[in-house]
């Protein structure tokens, strides 16, 4: 009896351990998966804006606020005439971290502006507080990142932070881009 109940108690503590290790993997796996998702997105936007049009703020809430060449359909349009073969300039993106709903959020904002036949030089007003405060829609790019940061150089340094919903360990993510246009 006792060496079945040995067994039993070995099983036991075999099934937990499993258990467990299976919990923290999908978490983490979530983690990167969500963080590697947002990276990819700010990377690929950032890419696409110029050195000129960009603002990136380390003061809270900290963030970034660039021009795109990509219209609300996120097609890029050219002009015509005049200025045929040059890409429109009609919006400004902001990346910022926030809480919604009690969760530590990366979100990206947007503005359309007048249009410019070339990278616009953003006015001193855009910056990520202003859209943190501004009314309007925002989308969700990623949950439970809790740090976002880009170092404007060249080229510029990303730099992401998120955490499971425990917060029992964090992903740090580190990309390297150059806006192209």
């Amino acid at each position: 009896m006792g060496l079945v109940a040995l067994i039993m108690g070995s099983v036991q503590a075999l099934v937990s351990a499993a258990a467990r290790y299976y919990n923290i993997s999908t978490a983490t796996l979530e983690v990167q998966q969500n963080l590697l998702t947002a990276m990819s997105k700010v990377c690929f936007e950032l890419g696409e804006s110029s050195p000129t049009s960009v603002r990136s703020d380390s003061a809270a809430p900290g963030g970034v606020v660039f021009a795109t060449p990509r219209n609300a359909s996120n097609r890029l349009v050219y002009g015509t005439g005049i200025y045929a073969g040059k890409a429109e300039w009609s919006r400004y993106l902001c990346y910022y971290v926030d809480t919604v709903n009690g969760e530590s959020c990366l979100i990206r904002k947007e503005k359309t502006v007048p249009v410019t036949y070339g990278p616009p030089i953003l006015p001193a007003g855009e910056t990520t507080a202003s859209y943190q405060a501004s009314p309007g829609n925002y989308r969700i790019v990623a949950r439970r990142v809790t740090a976002f940061s880009v170092i404007d150089s060249a080229p510029m340094t990303i730099t992401m932070t998120a955490q499971d919903n425990r917060g029992e360990f964090s992903i740090t993510m580190r990309s390297v881009v150059q806006p192209k246009n």
